[in-house]
């Protein structure tokens, strides 16, 4: 099951945004931008890579994946390595440092888009959990009434430790 997520940057008068596919919840990715993702040039470098599957503390993707693609842990060379090297790269893998993003690492179309304001994110969020919007070098949580939250002040509200 998949907790979807826009992670979205106000750059000048425009909010550019990708969508995130997995684990969009506060005690995920709520933490790992918080920690991962703080300054105008990480995000940026985050949004350019579209759309997302899985969120890491890195962009780079794990090395499962650069060694064999997008479904690395259930391709016919990556079955015939050694158990411990399996073992190895699967810990790698889940170990949250590494994000998969399905332009760079499964080939498909760049998926970046571009809102005009905050009523148009609200408008658009069908099937979307949680939206975060980075602006001004701090991360807010977008509520369905279009109030932001600080995420930091979420975070600390729901007692997540980041």
């Amino acid at each position: 099951m998949s907790t979807r997520a826009y992670l979205i940057q106000k750059v000048d008068n425009q909010f550019k945004g990708i969508y995130l596919h997995f684990d969009g919840y506060l005690e995920q990715t709520g933490v790992i931008l918080q920690q991962s993702y703080s300054t105008n040039q990480k995000v940026t470098q985050l949004i350019n890579l579209g759309a997302c599957s899985v969120l890491g503390h890195s962009t780079t993707p794990s090395e499962a994946v650069s060694l064999f693609g997008f479904d690395s842990l259930h391709s016919d060379k990556f079955r015939q390595l050694d158990i411990e090297e399996q073992q190895r790269l699967r810990e790698n893998y889940y170990s949250q440092a590494h994000s998969i993003f399905y332009h760079r690492d499964r080939s498909e179309k760049l998926d970046i888009f571009t809102f005009s304001s905050i009523q148009e994110i609200i408008d658009d969020r069908m099937m979307i959990a949680f939206t975060y919007i980075f602006i001004h070098g701090k991360w807010w949580l977008l509520d369905d009434k279009g109030h932001l939250q600080s995420l930091e002040k979420a975070l600390q509200y729901n007692k997540i430790e980041y």
